[in-house]
């Protein structure tokens, strides 16, 4: 299946429930939470989707390696497909789940990390 390019952060991005997606935002992960933020500029403009993904912050350890010392293990920009769903708490209104890919830039390199 195509994954559908598509702006989830949108109001329109929820017609889009239960289909494969592919997106740009920038993964953060901090504490035990991992969201995607429109941009690594805009963390505080409150759009946030969830991303459930079980082991996926060993996974880019293992790959990338996290910030040191940083209030966040991890906050870069990613390209990232997935189911797009509804989120688990109503703080969220999106989640992403089963992630086919997910391809992490920082600092000019650019890693696959699924």
């Amino acid at each position: 299946m195509i994954p559908t390019s598509v702006d989830i952060f949108s109001d329109t991005a929820e017609l889009l429930l239960g289909t494969v997606v592919s997106t740009r935002a920038a993964l953060l992960i901090r504490g035990a939470r991992a969201v995607l933020v429109p941009s690594v500029e805009l963390v505080d403009a409150g759009a946030t989707v969830e991303i459930y993904s079980p082991g996926l912050e060993k996974l880019l350890d293992l790959k990338v390696g996290g910030w040191v010392g940083g209030p966040a293990s991890y906050f870069d920009m990613v390209e990232v497909t997935g189911i797009l769903a509804e989120a688990t708490t109503r703080i969220g209104a999106l989640s992403l789940s089963g992630l086919s890919r997910l391809i992490l830039e920082r600092d000019g390199d650019v890693h696959v990390v699924i």
